[in-house]
């Protein structure tokens, strides 16, 4: 199941903030279950950072129409997190939010940036 970001009760701000959590997950897989899939729809070319923040150690990838990973990242900020940043086409996108090991559950918070990041 795919839940589409621009239509799940997520906090809309400077930045789309959204709280889900793990529940037996399926480590760093793009297939199995466990790890939530979320769809990220861009109506313009745009630079995207995507974020995962969690207490688990986690794993997040972006994924292309067609399900070919675009990207992946593990700790490259503070902690345990995630992050990726991409300059990305008008287009629909997958992110997935996976963790380092399998049979994970825990809570974690997925946010999207678009537009101007230079300041990064």
């Amino acid at each position: 199941m795919i839940l589409d970001l621009a239509t799940y009760p997520c906090s809309k701000g400077s930045a789309l903030t959204c709280d889900f959590t793990w529940s037996n997950s399926g480590g760093q897989s793009t297939t199995l279950g466990g790890n939530p899939h979320y769809q990220l729809t861009l109506t313009n070319s745009a630079t995207v950072q995507i974020d995962l923040d969690s207490k688990v150690d986690n794993f997040l990838y972006l994924l292309d129409s067609s399900g070919s990973i675009l990207s992946s990242n593990n700790n490259s900020w503070p902690g345990k997190d995630a992050r990726i940043v991409l300059s990305l086409a008008t287009g629909t996108y997958e992110v997935v939010a996976a963790t380092s090991r399998n049979r994970k559950s825990g809570s974690f918070t997925l946010t999207v940036k678009t537009g101007d990041l230079g300041a990064l």
